[in-house]
């Protein structure tokens, strides 16, 4: 790895969902992202609905739930996120 491209993964924010590591360029990711994360191309599914909740955010509130359009700060490194696939009935 070059020095600049060490310099810009030194930038990356390490976030975890539904246990699997992930590299994000942002200190701010929304619901739509991590959703994606763990399921991708599942938002394009109308038949699903995610729920997403967060622990170790940056700020307050450190834990809590995400929804469609919000998002959350999130640490260097460690803020986790479970996301869960529903069918909507």
């Amino acid at each position: 790895m070059s020095d600049e491209e060490e310099a810009e993964h030194d930038q990356d924010f390490e976030i975890v969902v539904n246990t699997k590591s992930h590299q994000i360029r942002n200190e701010s990711v929304s619901y739509e992202q991590v959703v994606e994360f763990a399921y991708p191309g599942g938002l394009a599914n109308p038949d699903f609905i995610f729920a997403v909740d967060y622990e170790k955010a940056k700020e307050p509130p450190h834990d809590g739930t995400l929804v469609a359009g919000q998002h959350v700060e999130v640490k260097r490194n460690g803020t986790e996120f479970s996301v869960i696939r529903s069918v909507r009935s």
